[in-house]
């Protein structure tokens, strides 16, 4: 897409929960999609928030299980 001037419009940002986001996350690991650290960076986030969100999975089996805001 570009406007008159020839510059790149970006597209209107598409919100995703957390929730929607932790299970894209969790299943890209499972699916051994790339490593931790470029699934994370895809992602936007930490490798300790990755993990965290993988560990909480693995141990209950449900994803979106966010005890803390911030993560």
């Amino acid at each position: 897409m570009g406007d008159s001037c020839g510059k790149e419009v970006a597209l209107p940002w598409k919100e995703k929960s957390l929730m929607k986001v932790s299970q894209e996350f969790v299943d890209a690991c499972i699916e051994k999609q790339a490593g931790m650290t470029e699934l994370c960076r895809r992602f936007g986030i930490s490798r300790k928030t990755g993990y965290k969100w993988l560990g909480r999975y693995l141990s209950t089996c449900e994803v979106g299980t966010v005890r803390d805001a911030r993560t």
